[in-house]
């Protein structure tokens, strides 16, 4: 199943290109439920789903469904929310030779430490 990263707080894109004749319908589920938040969600002129302001709850499986009357395909994406990087404190202070080593420690946003 493809797997589309995503940043809180951006858009992310599923792709479901469907094309055929006659010109297929498109759905888009999420556990079960089709998605009709249009201030949410954006279904893409080639059936491809744009969701709005990602958010944690966001993540997960989703399905696409394209049919005509000739038939129906369904597809099954899946969306991660990609954990960012606090900024680390950093002295300004500071400068390093080129011979000199430097370490800089942060946090990353689901609270595993980073060197």
């Amino acid at each position: 199943m493809p797997i589309t990263l995503a940043t809180l707080s951006t858009s992310a894109i599923l792709d479901c290109e469907a094309y055929g004749y006659p010109k297929p319908s498109v759905m888009w589920y999420s556990s079960g439920r089709e998605l009709s938040d249009r201030t949410k969600y954006l279904q893409l002129i080639n059936g491809s789903l744009e969701i709005m302001n990602v958010r944690e709850k966001d993540a997960g499986e989703y399905e696409c469904t394209a049919s005509n009357e000739l038939g129906r395909k369904t597809v099954k994406r899946k969306l991660q929310i990609r954990s960012e990087l606090f900024k680390p404190q950093v002295n300004s202070n500071y400068s390093a030779a080129k011979s000199e080593k430097a370490v800089i420690k942060g946090q990353m946003a689901n609270g595993k430490k980073m060197i």
